[in-house]
């Protein structure tokens, strides 16, 4: 419960204690407007429907009671009676309304309505009488609930999305609450920019109905018998439009459309022609309050929170959101106290305010994000550089400014004449006292530059970009993390878990790096996304044909079979039990060859190995490699033989050259790797293992043609370069616009 709630309940609470129960709220010459939607029953309440904008029987039912007893109930030809003739209203004067046209308006509120003589508007969307649709709130809801049930059978795991924080919290929290994560849900995309709540809202549903789709759903709207027995029991029917879209960015014929032809159809339902409009969601414009009002309306509502004057803007007119919160301090008791407090007109105002706050269109328009990777250093093409290469290189111009700071700049990396800002730090070591000056001439020059988004790679470079971001206060804070953290101290896990205070999103390369930064970092499942790296499946192929290369370039004979490894050359990458491997794989297949692409402080133990082992003549060292994925269709085979990987990028080139793949079981490669179908998974530090995988796919060879052709396909259609560039292009752009539930760490 966030501390606003409990201060306000705990002083409804002391309200009661102290004999100040009865007290009321009389809004002056104002109007209170209640708006409900759903009145539920939860013993009854289908498996389909939404709780978002839904309130409890009992506590709807305590209610009508006191406002039956306390309040001046109107119905809508008097309050519209006031709005034409400008007379102020009667003090504690209010105006109850349903939006949607829900059924349970008939089978639950109406009989309470009638039992306490209140009067009530309701608003229907045309379209939806009588029907089982959905609208894209039930959508998500049961979205939500399904993805529950999948999560009971085992860990699943999805890419960034912008509502991937409520989804983690709504998979890790014990209680069945999906209505609770759905209302958060709900009131995001609701402030966001059209184009990225659709897409959220589809990734839902994509990870929700994998398989099977949406279940089947009961009607849940009014139909024309039940709104003809409803009027003529004095309930008043106002449109809510026809098909409930967002009316704003409609075109002139598409307004028509909508409000004109709702208004017609609920005429041929109740007899009268309605003068009581509801902009769905409750968003406008004086283009399209203007049409409302040549329609023949008369009145407007909005969802904007505070009471109604007799003289004000009638097509602007606002309204109460009625929630549990609003009236409750506990989830099954109508408080009085608690809900006169709610709507003081002082608290309207604060929750206006707050509601304006987040409904704000917060997007950069025209203006390109400016956006900058923070890097220790640059010194060549290993995994992360290449992706940083590629996405400066990709991300569109148009809608990227894009800046690179390293603490120091290679001779390798001022040659790649990359389209962007390259920042010098000039900070090799943090040892002088030059360094911590460089450090501020850096915050200086995100300040100057105002840097929208900064994005780190690797410890130091997270440490000093976070802080400086946070000091000079950049909007979104990123901190990448791309492998298992084995390396860092028990000061630099401290000094991490600081700094993840100050950042907004921990940005994963796989869901294996994800899990295990939670554990070693003490960080919330919500605050790390995922988003795989990509490869260039198609260009490195047609690279590879134009350059004709052959198996003699290495060495070898074509006819002989060939099996490759491409790995720097450090102990955790268990290059040495891929060569005693290729000396076991040897006896059965001596007309075998192996070829190792890589560089490092292990050259000269390994090459001195393969002599140990009389392997000198079979195993070609190619050291640095301009461009390995060129050589990759020459071989049979590719292994990796790690014994820790975050995500492996030599693994997206073997699947992208069509490759069946032989890697051990660690860290991220069961992701990538599908067992028996693109290739198999080795126990690592295993050489026997490894061989023994390599053996099965030497001795068949249409397996390993259909492994290569799976393997290509599942990198073209989840790990392709297009891909992921989208997927940044997108997460940039809906990460700076998206207002996260979690405030960033405030001093």
């Amino acid at each position: 419960m966030r501390c606003s709630r409990l201060i306000k309940t705990g002083l409804a609470r002391l309200l009661q204690l102290t004999g100040t129960a009865p007290l009321e709220n009389r809004w002056g010459e104002d109007c209170a407007v209640f708006a409900f939607h759903r009145i539920t029953d939860p013993a009854n309440e289908a498996m389909f429907t939404s709780s978002t904008e839904s309130m409890p029987l009992n506590l709807f039912e305590a209610f009508a009671a006191f406002i039956h007893r306390r309040y001046r109930p109107l119905d809508y030809s008097q309050f519209e009676e006031h709005l034409l003739s400008g007379t102020p209203f009667a003090k504690r004067s209010c105006l109850i309304t349903f939006d949607d046209g829900w059924l349970d308006n008939y089978t639950n509120a109406w009989p309470i309505l009638r039992a306490y003589e209140l009067p009530a508007l309701i608003f229907l969307p045309t379209s939806f009488i009588g029907s089982t649709r959905r609208f894209w709130q039930d959508e998500l809801y049961a979205a939500f609930r399904a993805l529950r049930e999948k999560r009971k059978k085992g860990p699943f795991f999805f890419e960034a999305h912008a509502l991937s924080d409520i989804v983690y919290d709504l998979l890790e929290d014990p209680a069945d609450r999906a209505w609770y994560y759905t209302r958060e849900a709900v009131e995001r995309l609701k402030s966001m920019e059209h184009e990225f709540s659709l897409k959220a809202l589809e990734s839902v549903l994509r990870y929700a109905y994998s398989i099977a789709g949406p279940p089947a759903a009961p009607r849940a709207f009014l139909n024309n018998e039940e709104i003809r027995r409803m009027a003529a029991g004095g309930v008043y029917f106002g449109s809510h439009s026809v098909n409930h879209r967002i009316l704003p960015r409609l075109t002139d014929d598409e307004l028509s459309e909508e409000i004109d032809r709702s208004r017609e159809e609920i005429a041929a339902i109740t007899g009268y022609r309605t003068t009581a409009f509801s902009y769905p969601n409750g968003d406008f414009d004086d283009r399209v309050a203007g049409h409302v009002r040549r329609a023949g309306y008369t009145t407007g509502f909005t969802i904007e929170y505070g009471t109604v004057p007799a003289s004000g803007n009638r097509f602007a007119l606002r309204r109460i959101d009625m929630t549990p919160e609003m009236i409750s301090c506990t989830p099954d008791k109508f408080a009085s106290t608690h809900f006169v407090l709610e709507t003081m007109p002082g608290m309207l105002r604060l929750k206006r305010r707050r509601q304006k706050a987040l409904r704000k269109d917060t997007a950069q328009g025209e203006r390109r994000i400016r956006l900058l990777f923070l890097i220790d250093e640059m010194q060549g093409e290993a995994g992360t550089e290449k992706q940083i290469v590629n996405l400066i290189r990709r991300l569109a111009p148009d809608k990227f400014e894009i800046h690179l700071a390293c603490f120091s700049v290679s001779d390798w990396l001022r040659s790649l004449n990359l389209p962007c800002r390259i920042y010098d730090i000039n900070t090799p070591s943090f040892r002088r006292l030059s360094a911590h000056l460089n450090m501020l001439r850096f915050a200086g020059f995100l300040r100057r530059e105002k840097i929208d988004i900064i994005q780190t790679f690797f410890p130091a470079a997270h440490v000093v970009g976070v802080i400086a971001a946070f000091l000079t206060r950049v909007p979104r804070i990123i901190s990448s993390r791309r492998n298992f953290g084995h390396a860092l101290t028990t000061t630099q896990k401290l000094t991490m878990m600081f700094v993840n205070r100050l950042t907004h999103r921990i940005l994963a390369n796989s869901f294996s790096v994800k899990q295990r930064t939670i554990e070693l970092e003490s960080v919330r499942a919500r605050q790390v996304d995922i988003i795989y790296n990509g490869v260039d499946a198609l260009g490195t192929t047609a690279k590879g044909t134009g350059r004709h290369l052959t198996k003699a370039d290495l060495g070898f004979a074509e006819g002989q079979p060939l099996v490759g490894i491409v790995a720097n050359l450090r102990p955790v990458k268990g290059v040495r039990y891929f060569i005693e491997a290729a000396a076991i794989v040897h006896r059965s297949h001596p007309e075998a060859r192996f070829v190792i692409f890589g560089f490092g402080d292990l050259m000269d133990e390994l090459q001195q190995l393969t002599h140990d082992l009389k392997l000198a003549d079979k195993v070609r060292f190619m050291g640095r490699t301009p461009s390995v994925a060129e050589y990759l269709p020459l071989l049979d085979i590719a292994v990796l033989s790690s014994l820790s990987e975050g995500f492996s990028n030599s693994i997206l080139e073997y699947m992208a050259a069509g490759l069946p793949v032989v890697a051990t079981a660690v860290g991220s490669n069961w992701e990538t790797v599908d067992h028996g179908a693109t290739g198999y998974l080795a126990r690592p530090q295993d050489p026997a293992n490894i061989a023994e995988q390599i053996v099965e796919l030497l001795n068949n060879p249409e397996q390993r043609k259909r492994m290569g052709i799976e393997g290509k396909r599942r990198v073209l259609g989840s790990f392709s370069m297009e891909r992921m560039v989208a997927r940044y292009d997108e997460y940039y752009r809906y990460t700076l616009n998206t207002p996260y539930r979690e405030r960033h760490f405030q001093v």
